[in-house]
């Protein structure tokens, strides 16, 4: 179970990184990070950071 919380941790955070240092889209930047759909990354940000990804996108 800590393992899979772990990866899941790894993968927000590479998500994170992807939206604020390129011009990735976020379907891109989903599947990049490792998610295995564009679903599973927006309900992932937003329980850790409490906003959806395209919000840290509007921003910019």
């Amino acid at each position: 179970m800590l393992a899979e919380q772990l990866a899941a941790t790894r993968r927000v955070q590479e998500a994170k990184r992807l939206i604020d240092g390129t011009d990735m889209t976020l379907a891109e930047i989903a599947f990049a990070a490792g998610f295995g759909s564009v679903r599973r990354f927006n309900d992932a940000v937003a329980a850790t950071y409490k906003r959806p990804p395209s919000s840290f996108r509007r921003k910019r």
